[in-house]
């Protein structure tokens, strides 16, 4: 397991790492980017964010991804990096 039990455990945590470090994800054969292990603390900001802000109780995995890209947005404009690894990401773990 290349990124370790604990940054790709989950879906969204594997969306996350994916997001942040890049790499293909070995279902979907997707592969991502990534913004770049030195901007985590701007991906820990989107996640953070979306968990806290924007989702409620009964979300799924497809509001999480919604949910994301929206934090992303509004925290670094729709045509970020920020934006675009998290799309690619959710897709890569398998959520539209």
């Amino acid at each position: 397991d290349n990124g370790g039990v604990h940054l790709n455990s989950t879906i969204a945590s594997h969306a996350f790492y994916l997001a942040v470090a890049g790499g293909r994800n070995r279902v979907s054969g997707v592969s991502v980017p990534g913004v770049g292990v030195s901007n985590i603390e701007r991906m820990e900001r989107v996640f953070y964010r979306a968990f806290v802000f924007l989702l409620g109780p009964s979300a799924q995995f497809s509001d999480a991804r919604a949910a994301t890209i929206q934090a992303a947005t509004d925290l670094y404009g729709s045509t970020s990096a920020a934006v675009r690894a998290l799309t690619q990401a959710w897709t890569a773990v398998g959520v539209n």
